[in-house]
């Protein structure tokens, strides 16, 4: 597992966020051209992904299915489990072959679709689950020089609640404060670089969850103020 530790501040501080770490003494460069990251996530009936998370249970996990680009329509994806563990965290990745409808099917169909693709066991991991978020942003990708470090900076942010409709949609979105979501990754070993990483950002981590801001916002990451 490795580190991951999460900051939230206000959107308009992307530009001067991307410039402070691109001048960083750990290199920083683009890992990535910036892309629209979107991804559907899945809840049991009783929403536990979202009770745990909120309750702060140290050992928990959420289930998705993410894919890049604008399009809704006949997407190439692929399955996550996302673990937590305290500040570190993990994920098992399962590729979907073939290209799946997100807008406009039934819940039930998408799941549907993507169980007939996969291997047993990660059909099993959709018992007694469903669509809840559908979650839209664009995502800036950094790497130090040495490869080791990660940095990911998420702005945009657009949350689609699936919770009270039959079919999936995108077109009524869940109001939702303008913040950048900044997340900071690395192995173990690298604990000293990325604690003098986090002082040059100047913001303290916290709990940045975009799945709990799209679900509860009022439980969810308020922004930050960035000292100068």
């Amino acid at each position: 597992m490795r580190h991951e530790l999460k900051f939230a501040c206000e959107e308009r501080a992307y530009a001067r966020v991307l410039a402070n770490l691109r001048l960083s003494p750990m290199a920083l460069r683009e890992d990535h051209p910036p892309r629209v990251v979107q991804s559907i996530y899945f809840d049991t009936y009783g929403n536990r992904a979202l009770a745990d998370n909120l309750a702060g249970i140290a050992d928990r996990q959420k289930l998705r299915f993410r894919w890049y680009g604008d399009a809704a329509e006949a997407v190439h994806g692929h399955l996550e489990v996302k673990f937590r563990r305290g500040i570190l965290g993990d994920k098992l990745f399962c590729e979907v072959p073939a290209p799946v409808q997100v807008r406009g099917v039934s819940r039930i169909a998408l799941q549907a679709a993507l169980c007939a693709q996969i291997p047993v066991e990660w059909r099993l991991r959709f018992d007694g689950h469903e669509p809840v978020q559908w979650i839209r942003y664009v995502r800036d990708y950094l790497v130090s020089a040495d490869g080791r470090l990660r940095v990911t900076l998420d702005r945009e942010l657009v949350a689609f609640d699936q919770r009270t409709g039959f079919l999936l949609q995108d077109r009524r979105a869940t109001p939702l404060p303008r913040l950048l979501i900044i997340e900071v990754k690395g192995p173990d070993e690298e604990r000293t670089a990325l604690e003098q990483l986090l002082q040059e950002i100047g913001l303290h981590p916290g709990r940045c969850s975009k799945f709990v801001l799209a679900s509860a916002p009022a439980d969810g990451p308020a922004a930050a103020l960035l000292g100068d």
